[in-house]
C-alpha cells in the first residue's frame, strides 16, 4: 500500500561535508583583499616619502585618502574572512556572497583616482601659468625699466614648487627698481630651479648665484639681462674631485676676483674653506685655501 503525498527536505539545515578547498578559497580571497589594501597603503607612503613637503597641501590630502581606503579595504577583507569561516565551520547552506562592499571601494576607487588626477592636473596649470614664477603676495610693475637691484630668496627645498606657493617657501632671483618696486624674476627659474640660493655676483656680462642646497652644491650660470628680460639659464659648475667638492659644501657668497677677470671666489659655509673658480673653464680649484678663522 503506498503513501501519497508530496515528501519535504529540510536542506537549509542538512549537514554536508567541508572541503578544504573551500577553506583555501576563503584564505585566497582574504589574500586578494590584503593586496589591494596593501597597493593603496604602499602608493601613500612612497607618494608621501617622496614629497615630504606635501604635509599641508592638498596633494596631501589624496595621499591620505588613499592610505585611509588601503586600511579600509584591509580591515573589510579581515572581517568578511572571520565570517565566512564561521559560516563554512556552521556548514551554512546560504550565500556567501557581499555584493555592498565590492561596489563600494569599486566606486571609492574611481573617486580616489579622478581627485588624484584632478589635483596633479591642476599642479601642472598652476605650474605653467603666466604668474607662477612672480613673488606671491607682491603686485608685479609690469615693463619696469632698469637700474634693478636683485635679491635672493631661498625658503624651500623644492624651487618647483614653491615658485607658486608662497606657503611652502620661496626660491629664486627675484629683482626690483630702485624705488622698491617688484619687477618680476630676474632669472628663467623654469630652467634653472635654483633649489637654495644665497649670494650672488655679476661678472662679464654673467650672473653666477651660489646655490647652498646641501646634496648638490653648486654654482649657477645665467647669461645676460637683454632688454630688461629674464636673464637665461647657461648652465652650473660643481667640483669634480672628492677633496674639493667636500670644503665647497653649502656654498654661501661669491665674488668677483680683483684685476682677475673669469676668476671667483667662493666661501663654504660647511666646508670652512674659500674656493677659487675659474667662470670660464668651469673648474674649482682642487686646493681650496683654509677659511682664516681668528
Amino acid at each position: 500500500m503506498g503513501v501519497s503525498g508530496a515528501v519535504s527536505v529540510d536542506t537549509k539545515h542538512r549537514v554536508w561535508k567541508a572541503h578544504m578547498k573551500m577553506a583555501l578559497a576563503n584564505e585566497r580571497t582574504l589574500i586578494a583583499w590584503l593586496r589591494v589594501g596593501a597597493t593603496y597603503g604602499a602608493g601613500a607612503v612612497v607618494a608621501t616619502a617622496l614629497t615630504k613637503e606635501m604635509v599641508n597641501d592638498d596633494r596631501g590630502f589624496t595621499l591620505t585618502v588613499q592610505a585611509l581606503l588601503g586600511l579600509l579595504v584591509v580591515a573589510w577583507g579581515t572581517a568578511q574572512f572571520v565570517r565566512r569561516g564561521r559560516l563554512l565551520a556552521q556548514r551554512w547552506h546560504g550565500s556567501y556572497e557581499s555584493f555592498w562592499g565590492p561596489a563600494i571601494f569599486t566606486l571609492a576607487s574611481v573617486i580616489s583616482v579622478l581627485l588624484t588626477a584632478g589635483v596633479s592636473i591642476r599642479r601642472i596649470q598652476e605650474y605653467y601659468s603666466d604668474d607662477c614664477p612672480f613673488l606671491p603676495g607682491l603686485n608685479h610693475t609690469p615693463n619696469a625699466l632698469p637700474p634693478f637691484f636683485y635679491i635672493t630668496f631661498h625658503g624651500s627645498t623644492n624651487p618647483r614648487k614653491a615658485m607658486c606657493h608662497a606657503a611652502q617657501g620661496v626660491s629664486g632671483v627675484h629683482r626690483f627698481t630702485l624705488s622698491g618696486a617688484y619687477a618680476g624674476p630676474a632669472t628663467n627659474q623654469r630652467d634653472a630651479l635654483v633649489h637654495m640660493p644665497r649670494g650672488m655676483t655679476a661678472t662679464t656680462g654673467l650672473l653666477v648665484v651660489a646655490d647652498s642646497y646641501a646634496s648638490d652644491s653648486s654654482l649657477v650660470f645665467f647669461g645676460a639681462c637683454v632688454n630688461a628680460g629674464l636673464r637665461p639659464y647657461l648652465g652650473r659648475i660643481r667640483p669634480e674631485d672628492k677633496e674639493t667638492r667636500s670644503s665647497f659644501q653649502h656654498p654661501y657668497s661669491v665674488v668677483n676676483v680683483p684685476n682677475e677677470p673669469g676668476k671667483l671666489k667662493v666661501s663654504s659655509q660647511d666646508g670652512g674653506a674659500i674656493i677659487s673658480v675659474e667662470s670660464i673653464s668651469g673648474e674649482p680649484s682642487p686646493s681650496p685655501s683654509p677659511w682664516p678663522w681668528p
